[in-house]
């Protein structure tokens, strides 16, 4: 979207829309995800908040699951404004754009957010965390321009999470607009989900609530 669309404007198709609106979707829910859910986490653990919170509680999931629900209902406030936004900026309504990005928020946040929980078997520091979280960003979206050739190639490249969310998203869009349905994708998508879920429930199950240099 340039000032060029907003100041000479005219109706844009849906698969137009799509293309402004689910890059940022992705980006929106993986950072969302990673950084005030995984690292907060993490962090929440290295003060000892997570330590007396959870003799409070009594559980580490309901501590996590709280954090989780709270960040996708933010999640979901703010895609759904800015595909309101692009949407009026370009003068072009479509409720499947709405719908799309409400479902893909829905549907991605907690397959993904268990993939992101793999960084809890690692003792890793709140800072180094950071710094790792800042890299992964960069080469994730970077993974996220290759094209896979053969089903395999497909599969492995959507055990990035931004990418999973962003086929997601399309093929959500696809569904919602009766155009160009994969199925092909959509099996890629499960058995990604399902793999997710899986390592996930791995991280989170070896997730200590110490500190670390309560482990020393």
């Amino acid at each position: 979207m340039n000032s060029k669309a907003i100041l000479h404007p005219r109706i844009y198709t849906v698969a137009e829309i799509a293309a402004v609106a689910q890059p940022y979707w992705a980006y929106v829910i993986f950072i969302a995800l990673l950084n005030t859910v995984v690292i907060t986490t993490v962090t929440q653990r290295e003060v000892g908040y997570y330590k007396e919170f959870y003799f409070i509680v009594g559980s580490k999931w309901l501590i996590f699951i709280a954090n989780f629900i709270v960040q996708t209902i933010f999640i979901l406030c703010e895609v759904l404004a800015f595909s309101i936004v692009v949407m009026l900026a370009l003068h072009s309504w479509y409720s499947s754009i709405l719908i799309s990005g409400f479902l893909t928020v829905l549907l991605a946040v907690l397959p993904v957010t268990m993939f992101l929980s793999i960084l809890f078997i690692f003792r890793i520091k709140q800072q180094s965390l950071s710094i790792i979280g800042t890299f992964l960003i960069f080469v994730l979206f970077y993974l996220a321009t290759l094209r896979g050739g053969t089903w395999l190639a497909q599969i492995v490249l959507l055990l990035n999470p931004y990418k999973f969310i962003l086929v997601l998203s399309e093929q959500l869009t696809n569904v919602l607009t009766k155009t160009n349905l994969n199925l092909v994708s959509i099996s890629q998508l499960l058995v990604m989900a399902g793999i997710f879920c899986i390592l996930g429930l791995i991280g989170f199950s070896r997730f200590d609530i110490r500190p670390i240099l309560e482990r020393a």
